[in-house]
């Protein structure tokens, strides 16, 4: 019979992305952004379309109601893409 799957890793989606990088900086988003698609490393920007569409908007560049920005990217380049972004500093 075959194995039982492995335990769920809660740091990673259900459709196998991991989030690399999460911030409420729109610069930040952009530079890391730019050096995901420098490295051919294919990535989702959650709650970056919606910032600007609940409530009144961004104040001090990020929307509370939608939460900070999370880039996410394949299980297998999460290495890649964590390596690539480490010396981004990100605000708490």
């Amino acid at each position: 019979s075959p194995a039982p799957p492995p335990p769920a890793d809660h740091r990673h989606d259900p459709d196998g992305l991991v989030t690399v990088l999460e911030t409420s900086d729109p610069g930040l988003v952009g530079v890391a952004e730019s050096l995901l698609e420098k490295a051919d490393i294919e990535f989702i920007a959650l709650n970056d379309d919606v910032q600007d569409v609940i409530g009144l908007g961004r104040v001090g560049g990020l929307n509370v109601a939608a939460g900070p920005v999370r880039l996410q990217v394949a299980a297998e380049r999460a290495a890649d893409a964590r390596a690539l972004l480490k010396d981004l500093e990100v605000p708490r």
